[in-house]
């Protein structure tokens, strides 16, 4: 959840989990069951809510 919140692609969060990018569809879409949520900007939502991810985090690769 905290690497869907911060941003991270799909595809990313696959290589950086050394998982399946299937395993990584799966896995979204429990967490999406899970939270009530359908899509990403309301998995941010609550993981932020929740406090999975502070509010005023930004990625290392979007630091610069």
């Amino acid at each position: 959840m905290r690497l869907i919140a911060e941003g991270w692609s799909d595809r990313q969060i696959a290589a950086i989990l050394c998982k399946s990018l299937g395993t990584i569809h799966a896995h979204r879409e429990h967490l999406f069951a899970k939270t009530g949520s359908h899509n990403r900007v309301q998995l941010t939502r609550y993981a932020l809510a929740c406090g999975y991810v502070p509010v005023a985090w930004e990625s290392p690769e979007k630091m610069g």
